[in-house]
């Protein structure tokens, strides 16, 4: 509830300049499902979303592009979105960044197009103004000229837990701008993994809290076996009371993880355990022999599970997609991919969306879950990741024309980075 009367106060009435949500739980506990459910919301407002999710890939690098290719996804947006709003953040972002997009350029490509004529400083701008320092205060100089009451920004920070001290400085000052306005910012974290009190995110959260930004606070726990019951009952179409031996043991089995539940029920389905029985027009189970089952400790041990039961070929193609991230261009994933059958990369989508792996929403496609994008990145043992992202990163270099390299750049550089240590020329 807090959620959306933070989006009240802040995008619909304006009561509140700002705000910020910080929404913790277990993963697999609905925090971005919870933070989706804003979505349809934001048309009737003319406000946009800003999605910067964080992966565990990042944590230890000395700089994380995520947050910046966010800022550039919203450029694109804009460029092929509503005249109107383009013609109005046009004007403010002009006004605000002038000649000093320089700065930015290079991390936010699709900016280019937003400056239009406005001449932006040659590559060879003073290296001081690339201080990590000076750009945060250009982002923040962004962020007040593209939000405004006429066009409000909700800006999300999904697995906060997974960002490095660098990020978290620049989500911090950009949280705290004092000068910001028609801006909510959510923040989503896992607080079982902030391994000790030290944890930067917590160092961080702290700092937020002693600023006056409007804060609000919302725990997502496991499902009980109530809820875990009403799940099951909506899926098999059956009444709780049918459904209640099935469910105790499922929660007792998740310990009433939602993602777990769910992917719980198709590994029931595809192990014939839980069945379709035509005679009785109803579905039906082996109690007795779920009870017995021997499952994994995890939903990403469960999910690897189920993607070893894909052919080679479907796994390689999750394994490609998942050195992107958890969203990736199915374009760029086929040029990697490398196949003489153009439609293979897509037969295998098509498998992963209909087993509910992966979303596609127009031309993105999405891992479902990050557990499930961190399940298909482990079908890559750690010591062979590094040269599958050069290796990715090089074809992406080869292979793709002089005309479609920005779009792409932010691609290039994370998988050449990510490989880095085996570059020897």
């Amino acid at each position: 509830a807090s959620l959306f009367a933070s989006f009240d106060q802040v995008i619909v009435s304006g009561a509140k300049s700002r705000g910020f949500v910080k929404v913790s739980g277990y993963s697999g506990c609905g925090k971005s499902a919870l933070v989706d459910q804003i979505r349809p919301m934001l048309q009737k407002r003319r406000a946009m979303l800003i999605n910067c999710k964080f992966d565990v890939r990042g944590r230890h690098a000395a700089r994380s592009p995520l947050i910046f290719k966010a800022f550039d996804e919203y450029c694109k947006d804009l460029l092929t979105g509503d005249p109107m709003l383009l013609a109005e953040v046009q004007a403010a972002v002009r006004l605000a960044l002038g000649p000093s997009a320089a700065v930015l350029k290079d991390l936010i490509p699709n900016l280019s197009g937003i400056m239009g004529d406005i001449a932006i400083a040659s590559d060879d701008a003073d290296e001081e103004a690339r201080e990590i320092h000076r750009i945060v205060y250009h982002v923040r100089d962004f962020v007040r000229a593209i939000a405004s009451p006429a066009h409000p920004i909700v800006m999300a920070f999904d697995d906060l837990q997974w960002a490095n001290e660098q990020c978290l400085d620049v989500v911090s000052k950009l949280i705290t701008d004092v000068s910001s306005r028609s801006v909510l910012f959510i923040g989503t974290y896992r607080d079982n993994e902030l391994e000790t009190a030290d944890h930067p995110l917590e160092e961080t959260l702290g700092e937020i809290a002693t600023t006056n930004v409007p804060m609000s606070t919302i725990h997502l726990g496991n499902l009980d076996p109530l809820t875990v019951n009403d799940l099951v009952s909506d899926v098999l179409h059956l009444s709780p009371r049918l459904t209640r031996p099935l469910a105790d043991v499922l929660h007792t089995k998740t310990r009433g993880n939602p993602l777990f539940v769910k992917q719980m029920i198709k590994v029931l389905h595809e192990d014939k355990l839980l069945y379709y029985s035509a005679s009785r027009r109803r579905w039906e189970w082996d109690l007795e022999a779920i009870q017995e089952q021997l499952i994994a400790d995890s939903a990403v041990e469960l999910l690897v599970d189920m993607m070893k039961h894909y052919e080679a070929d479907g796994q390689r193609m999750l394994q490609i997609a998942s050195c992107f991230g958890s969203s990736f261009d199915a374009a760029t994933v086929q040029l990697v991919y490398d196949s003489k059958d153009e439609s293979a990369v897509f037969r295998h989508l098509d498998a992963a969306i209909k087993d509910g792996l992966i979303i596609q929403t127009g031309s993105k496609y999405s891992f479902s879950h990050d557990q499930i994008w961190q399940a298909a990145y482990s079908l890559t043992l750690p010591t062979e990741r590094e040269e599958m992202h050069l290796r990715i990163g090089r074809q992406l270099l080869q292979g793709i024309s002089p005309t479609e390299i920005d779009s792409v750049v932010f691609t290039i550089v994370d998988q050449l980075n990510r490989g880095s240590a085996l570059i020897t020329d």
